[in-house]
């Protein structure tokens, strides 16, 4: 919540603690537009895990506060679903760059060096008014860096503004002018190339020649300057005229410019005086071109004779050609001609025509030595062109001839500044592919290649670069191509990788240990849902003491669990982890306890008599998974006193206890006591064993003596085995927990199998 100078193409993300009713949350969904609390349209991309994709179904407005919410229809998946407390955060989408662009000077400006002239130019920024924006200006005579300031900060709306040219002479000139706005973000626009000119003009020749006397007698006059020139200052009687020495008069005629508007042309009326001297005028009053123009330096003055005959035959074309004949669109075809006449050829011309017929472009030749003229013509119009050609000599004598190209689309777009947004993205998310697309022609389609995607990408207009939205749910490197087409159906491509990654551990749920208190021998069984928005890999528990055991799932989709066994009694801490591909893991603690509560199992088989007077040994085998901590035998002898015997059990044999002899004829009866290490006792039934009379009896003496020293054994027995059972308790309680097993990283060592 919070985010600023947020992709207004961006995608939403709404991550929940668990698994989601989809359609339910899905419907409490919703995104304000502030302070209208205006709904936005929402298209929804899907899930990924607890996680809900979602987009604007068109792209939102530029520095705008935005509110999505998740209303409290949304519940979890569970039977009928609890519901979920509503929830809402904040986002304000980047502020637009605000644009401008140069009007004027343009590609034909010429200004006149250290004269005052107009920059104009236009802003435009969605959030900001003309005014509340700021423009600062530049300029460079090579149209590249440095740049030397030449006015603002200035408002938005102070075009036009005014600026002096410099004293230089240059073809390359360029303004550079930079908008900002209130929030600090601007753009620049380099207007085109343009001309500053301080030189002023000069004649560079005029035929025919200073001093010649082959003037035929149906001549026209040219006069080439060192520049273009501004034909209005230049054309006109004041500015240029020839001069009949003879007869000392002005001649009539007319006057034509070359297209570069440095050659002018003057046809006289009717033809010259055979053997007269003529001379041809130009004052300093004709300007350049340049925008208000520079005055020539001084009049000129060239004197000529003519002959006594005319030129009457036309010039010969020896060769016209064009280069290449095929072009693409946008880029030079040279235009060449090569001409020869007995007196000079005056000037050549080419009329283009486009595909339609239309006149494309007309204009003048060059020539450096009066035989190869030269010239180049640019076009975007696919299809073939006309070139017509006109070949002139000094007396308006003209051969004619054609030529022809072709222009097509023959150059693929061109693809650059390919790059994703972000580099690298924390699964789930979205990245933003995008790049400048440009075509000599037209672009007609561009998309992405991402896998088994193909992603259409958008032209957008603010950034002027082609985007596509693609949305990430599994951790990896993602190779993607961009792909662009123009309107002739050339492709070209470029390719980049972009890396998700994955920071979300698993999430475990519904945990249940069953019994929570179990019996000794008996299993405890563990089970938990894990869930992870890529995958859950493995699940273990980490039990100290035992070790690492794995939980298994039954299903795709159901619980993990794994059943532990008891071997011994007492409380048991254990966690759970759950992991994903991506090593990340996520873990609960809990507890169970074993407890004791069974009594030894102990087995004997009786005697049923024995003989009189003799000792008695009684035999049993006891067994308990805590341990044995004391077998005894307790009696009531024939002469009616009791006793109790300890047994004894070598190398884990039988317990043994011997009774004492009973003189005295009648039932010997008794029982055995069993006591495991818990404290749980077993004592069975009466036994019963009869002595016959069938032998003399022991001294009464004797039997009172060996029956003291019985009594004496057995209490001395008993003492010992309650000693060591209270020494064993003493012994579990006081055990210090063993510390769980870990690996690096802190994370349990991988389970045992």
């Amino acid at each position: 919540s919070g985010a600023v100078s947020v992709d207004p193409g961006v995608t939403l993300q709404a991550n929940f603690s668990e698994p989601m009713n989809r359609a339910a949350t899905e419907a409490a969904l919703v995104l304000l537009e502030a302070p209208s609390n205006a709904p936005v349209p929402l298209t929804v991309l899907g899930w990924s895990g607890n996680a809900l994709l979602f987009a604007p179904s068109a792209p939102l407005r530029n520095d705008t506060l935005y509110e999505a919410r998740v209303g409290a229809g949304a519940r979890d998946d569970s039977d009928p679903g609890n519901p979920l407390a509503p929830y809402s955060w904040t986002f304000r989408t980047r502020n637009h760059a605000p644009a401008i662009s140069v009007v004027s000077p343009g590609a034909q400006t010429s200004w006149t060096g250290g004269t005052q002239h107009e920059i104009l130019w236009s802003v435009l920024d969605p959030e900001d008014a003309a005014g509340d924006l700021t423009v600062s200006l530049a300029y460079s005579p090579t149209g590249t860096a440095p740049w030397t300031p030449v006015g603002g900060p200035v408002a938005g709306n102070e075009s036009p503004f005014p600026f002096t040219a410099p004293l230089s002479n240059t073809t390359e000139a360029r303004l550079n002018l930079t908008v900002t706005d209130a929030s600090g973000l601007s753009s620049s626009s380099i207007s085109a190339a343009f001309e500053v000119d301080s030189e002023p003009p000069t004649v560079l020749r005029a035929f025919p020649a200073n001093g010649s006397a082959s003037a035929v007698i149906n001549t026209r006059i040219y006069v080439t300057w060192s520049e273009g020139m501004n034909i209005t200052t230049a054309a006109v009687a004041s500015g240029m005229g020839l001069f009949d020495l003879g007869t000392s008069s002005w001649v009539p005629g007319t006057y034509r410019w070359s297209s570069g508007g440095d050659i002018i042309v003057f046809t006289p009326s009717s033809f010259l005086a055979a053997n007269t001297s003529y001379r041809i005028f130009v004052n300093a009053s004709a300007r350049d071109d340049s925008d208000p123009g520079k005055s020539a330096v001084g009049d000129f003055r060239s004197t000529f004779t003519t002959t006594d005959f005319a030129d009457t035959l036309p010039p010969s074309i020896l060769n016209a050609s064009v280069d290449p004949g095929a072009q693409s669109s946008g880029l030079p075809v040279a235009i060449a001609v090569e001409a020869a006449d007995a007196v000079g050829v005056a000037e050549v011309w080419a009329n283009v025509s486009d595909p339609s017929g239309l006149t494309l472009t007309n204009f003048s030749l060059r020539s450096a030595d009066g035989t190869l003229w030269t010239g180049a013509v640019v076009s975007a119009r696919p299809g073939v062109h006309a070139v017509a050609l006109w070949v002139c000599d000094f007396s308006d004598y003209c051969n004619a001839t054609s030529v022809s190209f072709s222009v097509g689309d023959f150059t693929p777009p061109s693809i650059s500044d390919l790059r994703a947004d972000p580099t690298e993205l924390a699964v789930p998310g979205a990245a933003v592919f995008s790049a400048v697309v440009a075509d000599d022609v037209a672009v007609d389609a561009v998309w992405v290649e991402v896998g088994a995607s193909n992603l259409t990408a958008n032209l957008d207009p603010g950034s002027g670069r082609y985007t596509a939205n693609f949305a990430v749910t599994s951790p990896g490197s993602y190779a993607y191509t961009m792909r662009g087409r123009d309107t002739a159906g050339w492709l070209t491509s470029a390719s980049g990788s972009l890396s998700a990654v994955d920071l979300v551990p698993p999430r475990i749920g519904n945990v249940s240990v069953d019994p929570a208190v179990q019996e000794l021998g008996l299993p405890t069984r563990l089970s938990l849902t894990a869930s992870d928005n890529v995958a859950v890999a493995s699940v273990w528990v980490e039990l100290p003491g035992v070790g690492n055991l794995t939980a298994n799932q039954s299903a795709p989709g159901g619980p993990f669990a794994l059943t532990i066994p008891s071997a011994e009694v007492g409380t048991y801490e254990f966690v759970l982890w759950a992991f994903d591909p991506s090593g990340n893991g996520g873990s609960v603690s809990g507890s169970f306890e074993v407890v004791d509560t069974t009594p030894p199992s102990l087995a004997h088989s009786p005697t049923a008599s024995w003989q009189r007077g003799a000792p008695l040994t009684v035999n049993a085998s006891a067994q308990d998974l805590q341990g044995i901590a004391g077998v005894w035998v307790h009696f009531n002898g024939t002469n009616g006193r009791a006793g109790n015997v300890s047994a004894v059990s070598l190398d884990g044999g039988p317990y043994t206890a011997t009774l004492p002899a009973q003189n005295l004829t009648g039932n010997l009866t008794y029982v055995i006591a069993a006591v495991d290490l818990s404290g749980n006792w077993l004592v069975t039934s009466v036994f019963v064993v009869a002595i016959p009379a069938d032998v003399a009896p022991v001294k009464q003496e004797d039997v009172s003596l060996l029956n003291g020293v019985f009594e004496i054994g057995a209490a001395i027995a008993g003492a010992n085995a309650i000693l060591a059972l209270a020494l064993w308790r003493a012994r579990r309680k006081g055990r210090a927990a063993r510390p769980p097993p870990s690996a690096a990283g802190g994370q349990p060592a991988a389970p045992s199998q």
